[in-house]
């Protein structure tokens, strides 16, 4: 039974992995430049999901205490992404992300009320273990003197993998049958995917 299982997500890799694999990720246009900003706990990633629906991607709900950080209707909140670790003064800033996601609204989740939710764009199968840098933070646009300033506070950094969500979900104990073999084949499946995605390019 295992080997069967086993033999149809090869299958699944064999039938979409240079669909997935081959296919470049588009970003958005990373080229404005900032300043560092301070980093505060005013601003937290609560939670961190995975989506492997319509596409695999990662989610997080961030909430923000927009009382202390002052903010207003001008102001904005993101989730700053980089698909690689950062060095340098200015990394993990706004300038240097490889795409952002913003949102003005929040929406309830769970017992950690109202958020701001975001999801990271759609991740290759054979980049299930490759972690993803990720960030909130908060624009704010301020008119002083007749002139516009902009400056950011960030909250911490978080790097995470799809593979990261499906083992922590594996450690649970109270979680199904049904789930167990769904975080495996999907652990499986990004594996076989990288394997064979190493072998098409020669590595």
């Amino acid at each position: 039974m295992k080997n069967t299982k086993i033999s149809r997500v090869i299958a699944m890799v064999l039938a979409m992995v240079l669909v997935v694999c081959s296919a470049a990720m588009v970003y958005a246009s990373a080229t404005e430049t900032a300043p560092a900003g301070e980093v505060t706990d005013k601003i937290q990633v609560v939670s961190k999901n995975a989506n492997y629906q319509a596409r695999t991607e990662l989610m997080y709900a961030v909430t923000v205490d927009t009382e202390a950080l002052l903010m207003d209707r001008n102001d904005t909140v993101y989730m700053l992404f980089w698909n690689s670790e950062q060095t340098g003064e200015d990394a993990y800033t706004f300038g240097t992300a490889n795409y952002r996601v913003y949102s003005k609204d929040t929406e309830e989740v769970g017992h950690y009320g109202e958020c701001y939710v975001f999801s990271s764009d759609g991740i290759n199968a054979c980049d299930i273990s490759k972690p993803l840098y990720a960030r909130p933070a908060v624009k704010y646009i301020d008119i002083v003197d007749g002139n516009i300033e902009v400056r950011y506070v960030y909250g911490e950094l978080i790097e995470y993998s799809i593979a990261d969500y499906a083992e922590e979900m594996l450690a649970k104990s109270d979680i199904t049958e049904a789930q167990r073999n769904l975080y495996t084949d999907l652990l499986t499946y990004g594996a076989e995917a990288r394997k064979l995605a190493d072998r098409l390019l020669g590595n």
